[in-house]
């Protein structure tokens, strides 16, 4: 029986997930294969501590969470692979539009304000 209360939508994106709080922050290259509105479920190399809070990037998109669970992935030989919940508490999209307005507001970058309006337009 599902529990879950959101659907997981599959996809397969590559990702670098950074442990926060670690000294020198490990940096993990590996896959987003499936997600919802509350979490994603990555496949890496290296398993991660449950409770461990973590930064996904993926192109112009940086999530916050922390992992929730973390097992070895089915049908992976044994130690090679594992896939890891983590629950979100943050994400941003958009990062290079954002980068863009807080240096035009912040007078670093000469933007009309057409420009600063058209990059507020397209978040979501």
């Amino acid at each position: 029986m599902e529990r879950r209360k959101e659907q997981r939508f599959p996809i397969n994106s590559q990702v670098t997930l950074t442990v926060l709080g670690i000294l020198g922050d490990p940096v993990v290259a590996g896959c987003v294969t499936d997600m919802s509105g509350s979490g994603l479920r990555l496949r890496l190399p290296v398993p991660i501590p449950c409770g461990a809070p973590v930064k996904v990037e993926a192109g112009d998109m940086l999530i916050l969470g922390e992992v929730v669970r973390c097992e070895a992935a089915h049908g992976a030989p044994a130690g090679t692979t594992y896939a890891v919940g983590v629950h979100l508490s943050h994400s941003l999209v958009a990062l290079s539009d954002l980068g863009r307005l807080n240096r035009a507001l912040l007078g670093r970058d000469i933007l009309s304000a057409e420009d600063v309006e058209e990059t507020v337009r397209k978040r979501p």
